[in-house]
C-alpha cells in the first residue's frame, strides 16, 4: 500500500483531478468509493489506474440503472453513464462487466481526455516496461440487460513501454477510439511493446474519425495484432489503417468475421507494411469472413506486407478509382486459394514495379478485376499465378497489362503463369509489352486480342510461351508458336483467331475446332494466320449445338496467307478424321496436294457412324445393354448411358431402344441422320423388367 499512496499523491497529470488507484482484492462496483485510494467514486476528471499488484484476475461492474417497468412505473432511464479523464490498465486479468442484476439498464465508460498526443492520451493498456496488461469487456449477466455496452475514447494505445505487452478484449459492446488529426496515431497497437485487440462473440471495435490512424506495430520495437472472429464481430475504421508502420503487424479475420475500412487519407489509406524494415500481413479466412474496402489498399510499401484469402473468405474493394498494389523493395506478396475465396475489385490491380510483387490464385481462389498491370522495372519484379482446380483470374473492363517500360528504368521480369486448372478470362486485350511474358504451361487463357497496346505499334514486343493448356483469343499481333498446347479458336465455344504472324503447330500441339454450323465464326471455328502456317501435332474435331453435317457441306477452318506447310500427326490431306464424339468423320483437305488449294485446311465429305446399342461397353450387343438401358431410362449424362447411348445424347430414349431392338436381331442399324420414333410409353413401361423380361420379349419376336 506504499507504492499505492506514493502513487496518488505524485499526479504528473497535474491538477486535473485525483489519481484514484483499484486497490480491492478482487472484483467490486466500480462506483463502489471502499474500492479505490483515496477512497471515492471516479469522476469524469480522474485519472484512473488498475495496477501491477493484484495477482489474481477480477471484474469490475459497471452498475446500470433501473429499468422502467410496464409503461414507466419502474425507476430510474435504464442506461448508467460512466466518466473519467483518463484511464490506465497494468493488471493482467481486469474485466469490465455490466449489471448481473435483473432489470437493469447498460452501462458506458467514456474516457474524456482530448490530447490525442501519444504520451498523455486518454487510454493506455500495458503502460510501463514490464506490464502485462489485459482489459477485457464482457457480459455475464441476463442476456437481454444490464451489459457493458461501450467504452469509449479520443485515443488509445495498448503495448506503450518498452517490454510491456497490452491486450483487449472485446466480448460485448463496443470500443470506440474517436479522434481527428491526421498528425496522430489515435489507435496504437503495440507502440514499443506488443499490443493485442481481440474481437468476438459478435462484439464491435470502431475508429471513428475522418483524419484518424489506426497503427500496428508503431516503432521498431512495438508489434500489434488484430483478430476479428466470430459471426458478427466487426471492426470498422473510417481512415488509415497502418499494418505494420515501423515494426510488425497483423490482422486477422476468420469465422465470419468482418473488417471495414475506408476514408480519405491520401493514396493509400490501408497498408501493410509501411516504412523500411516494417512487415504487415492480413489474412481473410474462413466462409463468410469479408474484408469491405473503400480506400486505396497497398500490400508493401517501403516495408514488406503479405495478404492472404483463404478457405472461403473474401476481400471486396469497393471504389474503382483507388488501387490495389502489390510490392515493396524485398518482395511483398497477396495469395487467394481455397473454393469460395475471393478478391474483388472494380478498379486496378498493380503487381510489381521498381519492387517486387507477387499475386498467386491457388486452390480454386477467385479474382476479379477491372484492369491490372504486371510490371518490372530495375530491380524489380512482378509476376501473378493462376493454377488448380477452378483458380480464375478474370479482368472485366480495361486491359491486363504485362511488363510496362519507362524512360530511364532498366527492364525486369513482369510475367503472367497459368498452370493445371487455371483459367485467366481476359474481356478486352493484354498489352504484352517489352519485359512481359505469358507463359501459358497448361489451362486456359482466353482473350480478346494480344498486342503491344501502344499506338505506333500493334505487334506484342514481349514473349508468349505457348507450352501447354488451351489458348482462346480473337487476336493475337504477332507470331504463335504452339509448342504443346491447344489453340481454340474465338475468345469463347465458337470463334475466329485471327494471327497477324507466323503459326507454327508443333509434334506436340493440338488445333481443335469446334464445329457447330456452316457459318464460319459464328458457327464454326476458323483460324486466320497473316503470315506463314506450319503445321503438326493433332487436329481435333468436336460436334457442338447439337449439329450433324451433311455429305456435300464443306468447311474452311484455317486460312493462311502463304502455302501450309507441314503434316498433322493423325491426318495427312485426303485422309479421313473421326470426330471426338465419335458420331462420324470428316474428309481432311490441305497442302499442296488439296484439291481446295494450298492455302486453306477444307473439311469435307462429312459420314456419320452407324449408332452402336453396346450401351454398357463391353464389346457386344446383348441382354446386359437392355438392362442398362432400362436402368437408365429417364435419366440424363453418364448416370444414362455411361457410352452416351446410340445416338451419343446421354439420353435414355426410346430411339436407344430401337435400335437395340435392331442390332440384337442382326438389323442393319440406320443411318444416324435417320429420324426415330419414340416407342409408346405401355411399351417403355413394358420394356423396363428384369433379365427374365428381357429373355421372353426376343422370344417372342424370335418366333
Amino acid at each position: 500500500m506504499l507504492v499505492l499512496a506514493a502513487m496518488a499523491t505524485t499526479n504528473p497529470w497535474g491538477a486535473r483531478g485525483a489519481t484514484l488507484t483499484w486497490i480491492k482484492f478482487g472484483s467490486g462496483n466500480f462506483n463502489g468509493s471502499g474500492n479505490w485510494f483515496p477512497s471515492a467514486v471516479p469522476g469524469p476528471n480522474d485519472y484512473v489506474s488498475f495496477e501491477v499488484g493484484s495477482g489474481n484476475p477480477y471484474t469490475v461492474t459497471f452498475p446500470g440503472n433501473d429499468l422502467a417497468i410496464g409503461g414507466g412505473g419502474g425507476s430510474g432511464s435504464g442506461a448508467a453513464n460512466y466518466s473519467t479523464r483518463y484511464l490506465r490498465i497494468r493488471d493482467a486479468g481486469v474485466t469490465f462487466d455490466g449489471s448481473t442484476q435483473a432489470f437493469k439498464g447498460s452501462s458506458t465508460y467514456a474516457v474524456t481526455s482530448t490530447d490525442q498526443g501519444e504520451s498523455n492520451r486518454s487510454i493506455i493498456i500495458g503502460l510501463f516496461s514490464g506490464d502485462n496488461a489485459q482489459l477485457n469487456l464482457n457480459h455475464s449477466g441476463i442476456v437481454c440487460c444490464g451489459g457493458f455496452s461501450s467504452l469509449s475514447g479520443v485515443a488509445a494505445t495498448l503495448g506503450d513501454g518498452v517490454n510491456s505487452s497490452g491486450a483487449l478484449n472485446v466480448g460485448y459492446g463496443q470500443f470506440n477510439v474517436t479522434g481527428s488529426d491526421f498528425t496522430q496515431r489515435q489507435l496504437i497497437v503495440g507502440k514499443h511493446g506488443a499490443g493485442a485487440i481481440n474481437v468476438f462473440n459478435g462484439a464491435d471495435v470502431n475508429v471513428t474519425g475522418f483524419n484518424s490512424t489506426t497503427s500496428l506495430g508503431r516503432y521498431a520495437d512495438g508489434s500489434g495484432a488484430v483478430d476479428i472472429g466470430g459471426l458478427g464481430s466487426t471492426w470498422t475504421s473510417a481512415n488509415n489503417l497502418w499494418v505494420g508502420e515501423n515494426g510488425s503487424g497483423a490482422v486477422t479475420v476468420h469465422d465470419g468475421g468482418s473488417l471495414w475500412t475506408s476514408g480519405a487519407g491520401g493514396d493509400y489509406s490501408a497498408i501493410l507494411g509501411v516504412f523500411a524494415g516494417s512487415t504487415g500481413t492480413a489474412n481473410v479466412t474462413g466462409v463468410g469472413s469479408t474484408w469491405t474496402n473503400g480506400t486505396a489498399l497497398r500490400v508493401g510499401n517501403s516495408g514488406d506486407g503479405q495478404l492472404v484469402i483463404s478457405n472461403g473468405g473474401v476481400l471486396n474493394h469497393t471504389v474503382f478509382y483507388r488501387p490495389i498494389t502489390i510490392e515493396s523493395p524485398n518482395g511483398s506478396s497477396a495469395l487467394v486459394t481455397g473454393a469460395g475465396s475471393q478478391l474483388n475489385t472494380p478498379g486496378t490491380i498493380y503487381v510489381g514495379s521498381t519492387g517486387k510483387g507477387s499475386l498467386a490464385v491457388l486452390g480454386g481462389g477467385h479474382v476479379t478485376t477491372g484492369a491490372a498491370t504486371i510490371r518490372a522495372l530495375n530491380t524489380g519484379r512482378g509476376d501473378i499465378l493462376v493454377a488448380g482446380q477452378n483458380s480464375q483470374l478474370d479482368v472485366t473492363a480495361g486491359a491486363l497489362t504485362i511488363g510496362l517500360p519507362e524512360p530511364g528504368f532498366a527492364i525486369a521480369p513482369a510475367t503472367l503463369t497459368i498452370n493445371t486448372g487455371g483459367l485467366v478470362n481476359v474481356a478486352h486485350d493484354i498489352y504484352l509489352k517489352n519485359g512481359g511474358t505469358i507463359d501459358l504451361q497448361d489451362g486456359t487463357l482466353a482473350v480478346e486480342a494480344i498486342r503491344d497496346g501502344d499506338e505506333s505499334t500493334e505487334e506484342y514486343r514481349g514473349f508468349l510461351n505457348f507450352a501447354g493448356g488451351t489458348l482462346h483469343a480473337t487476336e493475337i499481333y504477332g507470331n504463335v508458336v504452339n509448342d504443346g498446347g491447344t489453340m481454340a479458336p474465338g475468345r469463347t465455344l465458337l470463334g475466329r483467331t485471327e494471327i497477324f504472324g507466323n503459326y507454327v503447330q508443333d509434334a506436340a500441339a493440338t488445333l481443335a475446332l469446334d464445329i457447330g454450323g456452316t457459318l464460319a465464326t459464328t458457327l464454326h471455328d476458323i483460324l486466320v494466320v497473316g503470315g506463314d502456317t506450319k503445321l503438326g501435332g493433332l487436329l481435333e474435331l468436336d460436334l457442338v449445338n447439337s449439329f450433324l453435317p451433311t455429305a456435300q457441306q464443306t468447311f474452311h477452318v484455317v486460312e493462311s496467307l502463304t502455302a501450309i506447310d507441314g503434316v498433322f500427326d493423325n491426318v495427312a490431306n485426303g485422309e479421313r478424321l473421326a470426330t471426338a464424339d465419335g458420331i462420324g468423320s470428316f474428309l481432311v483437305n490441305y497442302g499442296a496436294d488439296s484439291q481446295f488449294g494450298e492455302f486453306s485446311v477444307v473439311l469435307s465429305d462429312f459420314q456419320a457412324n452407324a449408332p452402336s446399342a453396346d450401351f454398357d461397353g463391353d464389346g457386344d450387343v446383348d441382354g446386359d445393354d437392355l438392362a442398362q438401358w432400362s436402368a437408365g431410362f429417364g435419366k440424363n449424362g453418364a448416370d444414362a448411358l455411361p457410352s452416351g447411348g446410340s445416338n451419343l445424347n446421354h439420353v435414355a430414349n426410346g430411339s436407344d431402344f430401337l435400335n437395340w431392338q435392331r442390332q440384337y436381331r442382326g438389323v442393319a442399324a440406320p443411318s444416324a441422320v435417320t429420324s426415330t420414333p419414340e416407342p409408346t410409353a405401355l411399351l417403355l413401361c413394358c420394356l423396363c423388367v428384369s433379365g427374365f423380361g428381357v429373355r421372353r420379349i426376343v422370344l417372342a419376336r424370335r418366333g
